[in-house]
C-alpha cells in the first residue's frame, strides 16, 4: 500500500458504503438492475476504492 494512513482508506470504503446504501435505498433488486445509471454508480464506487488499492497491494507483493 502507498503511504496513505490505513484510516483513510476505510474511511473512504464506509463512505462508499454509505453513497452505495443511499443510491438503493427503496429499490428492488429488479429496479436496480434495470436502471443502468444506478447501476453504474455502484460500480464506480466498488471500483474507486478496492480496485485500484487491490491491484496496488497485489503490485507491490509480486515485486517483493
Amino acid at each position: 500500500m502507498s503511504e496513505r494512513n490505513i484510516r483513510l482508506y476505510l474511511m473512504d470504503i464506509i463512505d462508499s458504503g454509505n453513497a452505495i446504501m443511499e443510491y438503493v435505498k427503496g429499490m428492488s433488486f429488479d429496479d436496480f438492475c434495470n436502471d443502468r445509471k444506478t447501476y453504474s454508480a455502484v460500480v464506480r464506487e466498488f471500483e474507486n476504492d478496492f480496485d485500484k488499492e487491490v491491484k496496488k497491494a497485489v503490485g507491490s507483493k509480486k515485486r517483493n
